[in-house]
């Protein structure tokens, strides 16, 4: 068996010899690390004296993720500003930032909450 990997790195052997028998079947394995994001491929060789067979797959090599969901509440009047820290090492054109807003009323049952812990119940209402 023969790995032949285009735009990746084996991490072990490329090549490794073996014997089997007729209908023989057993898994070969090799570690293959994609040192840029973009599309990969690996031929794969079966040599024997008699036959030999090849087959050759792409591989879409991406970088490795970091999902943030962050949440935050507040009065909006006509418009905000957050600001967005990206890791170190980021990929150019491999971000995105999905903002969602929905009104609610959570806003005004907080006013209302705190007008009503400074009412002065105690006070009577004289005629």
């Amino acid at each position: 068996m023969r790995f032949l990997p285009e735009n990746l790195r084996a991490t072990g052997e490329t090549e490794q010899k073996d014997k089997l028998p007729a209908g023989g079947v057993k898994p070969y394995q090799i570690v293959l690390v994609g040192d840029a994001h973009g599309l990969a491929k690996v031929r794969v060789e079966a040599l024997t004296s008699a036959e030999s067979d090849a087959a050759m797959e792409a591989l879409p090599v991406v970088p490795y993720g970091l999902r943030h969901i962050d949440g935050a509440s507040g009065l909006l009047v006509e418009e905000g500003f957050a600001k967005l820290d990206l890791p170190e090492g980021a990929v150019a054109g491999t971000t995105s930032l999905t903002v969602t807003l929905s009104p609610s009323i959570d806003v005004a049952l907080l006013e209302s909450l705190a007008y009503t812990s400074s009412y002065p119940w105690a006070a009577w209402s004289r005629a």
